[in-house]
């Protein structure tokens, strides 16, 4: 599958295109949907303040992992 591109507005750089996997934006998704007040530019701008040595993916996946776990109840 080919990369999703988002085009996202910061405050020093006008405008950033980040480069995501489907199946992390489709995660993202689920997650936000979940949690109504969070959205996906959110989860990424979160991501991409948080950023150090991570690549923006492995950051984004731990991201997806932690409130995949977090809103799976052990039942499901």
């Amino acid at each position: 599958m080919n990369n999703i591109k988002l085009l996202k507005y910061h405050v020093f750089k006008p405008k950033t295109a980040l480069e995501i996997s489907p199946e992390i934006y489709e995660a993202l998704q689920i997650i936000t949907a979940k949690n109504p007040r969070l959205s996906v530019d959110l989860l990424i701008d979160i991501a991409l303040d948080y950023i150090s040595n991570l690549k923006e993916e492995d950051l984004l996946k731990l991201i997806t992992e932690y409130y995949g776990r977090k809103q799976t109840s052990p039942n499901q």
